[in-house]
């Protein structure tokens, strides 16, 4: 009995340290959660200072610019410009975009949101609030923020989405709960 319990016991150790020492680790892998469809990261950095400038076009914008500036309050929202200008950041309609999906490109010179409605504005916003960490930024009250040159182009997998929640088994209140998770 003893030998097969040594079997046993030899075997999923074998077993789990061939999982996990085979796992292949993304070095570049970006902190956004949901992980986006496709996504590439460059070498360079774009800041955004007081000089930066917020460029939308139209109503379905107002609500992800609302929740971008929340965030960085340094940043002044302006019409949409003739040509294309630097250290900006700008929102554009895309209507050959599906329902919901966006497209965020990051370059050393400027931001460029594009989506077909404004849900989808409103995930890219979340997706640049998590590369800031906008949480702590706030508590120091920073003069410049930088983000690495990224481009992102993200769509929802599901068509609807939910959470089941058993606070009986863990024993923490649901409130905790709910606001630990939509904290980002």
């Amino acid at each position: 009995m003893k030998r097969i319990s040594a079997v046993i016991a030899l075997s999923l150790l074998m077993s789990s340290s061939y999982f996990y020492g085979t796992a292949q680790v993304n070095e570049k892998q970006i902190n956004i959660i949901p992980l986006p469809q496709r996504y590439t990261q460059g070498v360079d950095s774009f800041e955004i200072d007081t000089k930066t400038v917020l460029y939308t076009q139209n109503k379905n914008q107002r609500i992800a610019v609302e929740a971008l500036q929340s965030c960085i309050p340094l940043i002044k929202k302006s019409e949409h410009p003739k040509k294309r200008r630097k250290n900006t950041i700008e929102f554009k309609e895309n209507t050959s975009l599906p329902q919901e999906a966006y497209s965020l490109q990051i370059t050393k010179d400027n931001i460029l949101i594009e989506a077909s409605d404004s849900t989808g504005y409103l995930y890219a916003v979340q997706s640049l609030k998590q590369l800031l960490r906008c949480d702590s930024i706030a508590e120091k009250g920073a003069n410049i923020y930088k983000l690495p040159v990224l481009q992102i182009e993200d769509a929802p997998r599901f068509e609807y989405r939910g959470v089941m929640l058993d606070v009986s088994r863990c024993f923490i209140p649901k409130e905790h709960t709910i606001k630990k998770w939509w904290s980002f």
